[in-house]
């Protein structure tokens, strides 16, 4: 992938850093103090819930709700930094981010660094629509590669061709929820190791851990070249496939 990479993809994931979260006094905060926080958060957080679960028309115990926020506010405590650079980590007690706030100091250095990756973010995706665009590709690719969260089910060799298996839905009285796209003289370029295991569920239908992202197609002198982006679990990995040209099934049948 030249745009797409996994560099882009985990700087899309971590966008607006700062956005939700109240910038607070800088200071060492006391237990006493992060305990009045917290009262001050959950009872907000029980308000709104007692009042959503009366739109609809529903009755909820407020002991439960108390319940649902301790144990989320306690597997925040434990995560919630994870998708913040390291120097956040360093200054920053994760019960007070876990309570939605950040040092003044701490949020105003983290909105500067969300300015500077959204710029960058919106720079590659701008050189991509360029680059891609240019590609002179059939117009069917257009809309035939349009697989974003399909599952992906397999990669296989059949005689010179390449083949690549998805589940682009759920199955319905119009067909089947799976497609075939075909590299026609396929050779494979590169392949991170991912684990598709596709099995079916009690339904019958074939699914997988491993999702499709994003694909870049380039015109080459001999046909195509194919890159794709994956995610199986909490894995990226990157497929690139060289071929003469490529073809689309759709509603096929799994063997």
């Amino acid at each position: 992938m030249k745009y797409y990479t996994k560099d882009w993809y985990y700087l899309m994931q971590n966008l607006n850093l700062a956005m939700d979260m109240e910038p607070v006094l800088d200071k060492e905060y006391t237990e006493e103090e992060l305990q009045e926080m917290y009262q001050q958060v959950l009872t907000q957080s029980v308000e709104n819930n007692t009042r959503l679960y009366a739109l609809m028309g529903r009755s909820v115990d407020v002991a439960d709700l108390i319940a649902d926020f301790e144990k989320a506010f306690k597997e925040k405590c434990q995560h919630v930094l994870d998708r913040y650079p390291d120097w956040v980590g360093e200054m920053v007690d994760p019960r007070l981010a876990a309570l939605g706030k950040l040092p003044k100091t701490v949020h105003r250095q983290l909105s500067r660094f969300d300015a500077e990756n959204l710029e960058t973010f919106r720079m590659i995706n701008d050189d991509a629509r360029l680059d891609l665009d240019s590609q002179d590709l059939p117009e069917d690719f257009a809309y035939n590669f349009y697989f974003q969260d399909a599952d992906v089910l397999s990669v296989k060799i059949a005689g010179d061709n390449m083949e690549l298996y998805l589940r682009t839905g759920d199955e319905t009285s119009e067909g089947t929820p799976y497609c075939k796209v075909v590299f026609h003289k396929g050779c494979l370029i590169d392949a991170d190791p991912l684990d598709f295991s596709a099995e079916a569920d009690e339904f019958g239908v074939y699914r997988s851990e491993c999702r499709y992202l994003y694909e870049e197609v380039y015109r080459t002198e001999n046909g195509y070249e194919a890159h794709f982006l994956f995610k199986a679990g909490e894995s990226l990995g990157y497929l690139t496939i060289g071929c003469e040209d490529i073809t689309f099934d759709f509603d096929i049948e799994l063997e």
